[in-house]
């Protein structure tokens, strides 16, 4: 049997089969965007964003788990930078897909092709990030550009209130998003043992290595005739 905790986490691909509104939705792809942010500043990247490996832990918005995660150690800085930016593309493709109820296999490059026919499902207010982040190849965490979106949001109100800064509201939920690090600390660790995750050159290095013995046994078995 079960145990309760683990009754109470549920992954995306269960979550995503009830009915959910369009603001939880967006509030899930922001906590899991922060998540990814940290996952990322502690040397590790998501690369495959499968809805099966991601979690809800005690089914909360708040607390998402990456269950399968690679390590960066060793890579260039620049090798790293490139993975993290297609970590943010594919989080923003993933997102996209979701939101429209595409296959999740759909291929990356038709999402880009097609932006257009994808935008009646997103919300307006999320459009350009989207735009900038499929089209443009832009590098911005769909957190950050929110916080930012908020702040300029709140400056026009504020000059429209000619200035009177106690009638603009503190954005306490967007706050919790940003600075979710307690909550990620709890579910990552706050240094996190390179051991427990698969290196990102792992699987390729291993595929050169078959091919080269396989190679190397078919020249011995023709060589020696066997």
């Amino acid at each position: 049997m079960a145990k309760k905790d683990e009754m109470d986490n549920v992954t995306l691909e269960e979550w995503f089969k009830e009915p959910h509104s369009e603001d939880d939705k967006r509030k899930l792809f922001l906590y899991m965007d922060s998540a990814m942010k940290y996952v990322h500043e502690m040397g590790l990247c998501v690369n495959v964003f499968d809805p099966k490996k991601i979690e809800l832990l005690n089914s909360s918005l708040e607390y998402v788990k990456f269950d399968e995660l690679y390590d960066l150690d060793g890579l260039d800085y620049s090798i790293q930078q490139k993975i993290i930016n297609k970590d943010i593309f594919k989080s923003a493709i993933f997102q996209i897909l979701l939101y429209s109820k595409f296959d999740l296999k759909t291929n990356t490059s038709f999402v880009k092709e097609h932006f257009d026919e994808f935008t009646s499902f997103l919300s307006e207010k999320d459009i350009p990030y989207y735009r900038g982040v499929v089209e443009r190849n832009a590098s911005v965490y769909f957190i950050e550009y929110e916080a930012e979106r908020v702040k300029r949001e709140a400056n026009d109100i504020e000059k429209e209130l000619n200035g009177n800064v106690s009638e603009v509201k503190d954005n306490k939920e967007l706050e919790q998003m940003l600075s979710n690090n307690k909550v990620n600390r709890l579910i990552y660790g706050d240094n996190l043992s390179k051991a427990a995750f698969i290196n990102i050159l792992l699987y390729p290095t291993i595929l050169i290595i078959l091919v080269l013995v396989i190679s190397y046994l078919v020249f011995l078995l023709r060589y020696f005739g066997l």
